[in-house]
């Protein structure tokens, strides 16, 4: 996901919602390889 569309669907749960949930993507490894956006 590029980071324009992170902040895009970030922003349009936060204005439905008010709230929202970042939560990072792991590998097999434990590092973090990303981020993802989840409504509440």
């Amino acid at each position: 996901m590029t980071l324009s569309k992170f902040i895009y669907i970030l922003a349009t749960i936060l204005s439905i919602n008010n709230a929202a949930f970042i939560v990072p993507l792991e590998d097999r490894a434990g590092d973090i390889v990303g981020f993802y956006p989840l409504p509440p």
